[in-house]
């Protein structure tokens, strides 16, 4: 279990809220476009492949697992979801269905109209912030965006912080490299002068990263963890009160081309797919290759140390006929 302190809105929820729906969560990827080239991206080609859903197919989807208890749709993925054309659209409407929209953002794209519409569209943000150092910001987003995401994170701070709020709506992540590791204690400060969440953690071997692990994590990741541990407020941005990940363990994952996955960061294994499987049929698979005791809290983080592959945790785990 872990603090409801540390929770931002739409990942706030009871035990109890679990206990009663099977699927809270949807976290759809709307693009693999970025206007930033992050040393450590799990994304190593920024382009797409296949066919996307459309925006009736996306809106069907929201509006079908409402039935089935849908309470928080996270836009995020390998890309910026705010530069999806569908991106603004789909905010509307999940707010006017009642679900709460949280954003994964690097924010540089925004500007204080934009705020205001997420603010006033029950949206919450996790806000990619790696260094408050303009040179060290710069060479982590492969970008020279400081200065404007400087501007927009002034504003963000000024428009979700001018009324008092039960749930916090704001969470900082900061992903560890050898190149930033002295910038979390600054990180830090900033978000306990705003009563913002704080989530640390070290970069995964995937995508960029992999490729150039030895330049951004040169001596491994021991020293790096350490210090992501004494600074952070909970160790993945998807944890919830249970201390799992709401996406694998209280939701869907969902590509955007339409296929299924149980993390958002493990895309090669493939369950269902939107365009061909109903929602009972998605729900139906998902309870019988992930419905395990003891899951890790991070498929991705645990594959990464154990050695193994999500198809092998899935054979172990999946339930027989």
């Amino acid at each position: 279990m872990i603090s409801s302190n540390v929770l931002i809105k739409g990942y706030h929820y009871s035990e109890k809220i679990y206990s009663e729906n099977y699927i809270t969560y949807l976290c759809c990827d709307l693009t693999k476009a970025c206007n930033y080239r992050c040393i450590y991206c799990g994304n190593a080609t920024h382009k797409d492949k296949g066919k996307d859903l459309t925006t009736n197919q996306r809106e069907k989807l929201i509006s079908n697992l409402k039935e089935y208890g849908l309470k928080t749709v996270i836009f995020a993925g390998e890309g910026e979801p705010t530069i999806d054309p569908d991106f603004y659209h789909l905010i509307k409407h999940n707010y006017a269905i009642g679900l709460t929209t949280i954003v994964y953002s690097n924010i540089a794209v925004l500007n204080k109209r934009k705020i205001e519409f997420l603010y006033s569209h029950d949206v919450s943000l996790v806000i990619k912030i790696d260094s408050l150092d303009e040179e060290i910001y710069n060479k982590m987003t492969g970008s020279n965006e400081y200065v404007t995401f400087k501007e927009n994170l002034e504003n963000l701070l000024l428009v979700y912080g001018r009324e008092p709020h039960e749930e916090k709506r704001i969470e900082i992540a900061t992903v560890l490299t050898e190149l930033n590791k002295r910038e979390p204690k600054k990180i830090k400060k900033l978000c306990d002068e705003h009563g913002l969440v704080y989530c640390c953690k070290t970069a995964g071997k995937k995508g960029m990263a992999g490729k150039k692990w030895e330049k951004i994590c040169p001596n491994g990741t021991i020293e790096l963890e350490k210090i992501a541990k004494k600074y952070t407020d909970k160790y993945q941005t998807t944890g919830t009160i249970l201390g799992d990940c709401a996406v694998a363990g209280h939701g869907i994952a969902v590509l955007k081309s339409g296929e299924c996955v149980l993390c958002p960061s493990l895309t090669d294994y493939v369950y269902a797919n939107v365009k061909t499987n109903t929602v009972e049929e998605i729900i139906s698979i998902k309870r019988k290759i992930y419905d395990w005791t003891n899951k890790p809290a991070c498929i991705a983080k645990y594959i990464q140390n154990t050695g193994g592959t999500i198809e092998s945790l899935v054979e172990k785990h999946k339930q027989k006929p």
